[in-house]
């Protein structure tokens, strides 16, 4: 991610570091990258309320999926087959989409030691198989 006055970039380099060059033209944070590389998912919009698809070189995104009002996404990555988004929520909640058309496959409460503490999940983590949660 690069930052270029108030505009955002994801950026694509090789391991060394060189050979940087933009990947697609999105606004959005948190990008990560779909297993097959030609594509990457990312937190954007209003209030960090929808999941972006981008393609890896320029060309346009699209909005994948978008929550109501006073919900907002925490984390999104691929699942191991690339073909599902797993996200988490502010809300602590753990979401499962299709990542072509952003079917809602389940939306249930994470499994957080005593829920009613937290105001606000503001970071998660888990892995491509959406079973190890941090």
């Amino acid at each position: 991610m690069r930052s270029e006055g108030s505009k955002r970039r994801v950026w694509r380099m090789a391991a060394d570091g060189t050979g940087s060059r933009p990947a697609g033209d999105a606004d959005c944070d948190f990008p990560m990258a779909n297993p097959s590389l030609d594509g990457y998912v990312c937190i954007g919009g209003p209030g960090q309320r929808s999941l972006q698809i981008h393609p890896m070189d320029k060309g346009a995104g699209r909005r994948l999926y978008e929550l109501p009002p006073g919900r907002r996404f925490r984390y999104a990555r691929w699942n191991q087959r690339g073909d599902e988004i797993l996200a988490a929520t502010s809300d602590g909640h753990f979401m499962r989409l299709n990542g072509r058309d952003g079917t809602l496959a389940s939306d249930l409460p994470l499994p957080l030691p005593n829920p009613e503490a937290y105001g606000s999940l503001q970071s998660a983590s888990f892995d491509a198989t959406g079973r190890t949660l941090a």
